[in-house]
């Protein structure tokens, strides 16, 4: 087994039901996408698991991941930045660009 490769880490928000954002940090590595809240909550994706990546303009740019469980929406400084890395981390090139 090789060591993870850390892309990038950033502050971030993570949209909560009911249209709240939930402030944290977000870690993108080779293999996972990880959203740890302020308070503790980890919310973690593979990334053979998502399926789409797309940027949306919902007033502010939200970056969308699709997953078998339902759509993470999320907030960060580089939203089209982390959506290049995560293009280009080896998934079908018929992933919906933005």
């Amino acid at each position: 087994m090789t060591d993870e490769r850390v892309w990038t880490s950033r502050r971030a928000l993570l949209a909560a039901p009911r249209g709240a954002w939930t402030p944290g940090r977000l870690r993108v590595s080779d293999r996972v996408l990880r959203f740890t809240a302020h308070d503790g909550t980890v919310t973690e994706v593979a990334l053979e698991a998502v399926t789409a990546v797309r940027v949306t303009r919902l007033p502010h740019r939200v970056l969308v991941l699709e997953t078998p469980s339902g759509p993470l929406r999320l907030r960060c400084f580089a939203v089209p930045a982390v959506a290049e890395l995560l293009h280009g981390s080896g998934r079908d090139p018929d992933t919906p660009q933005r």
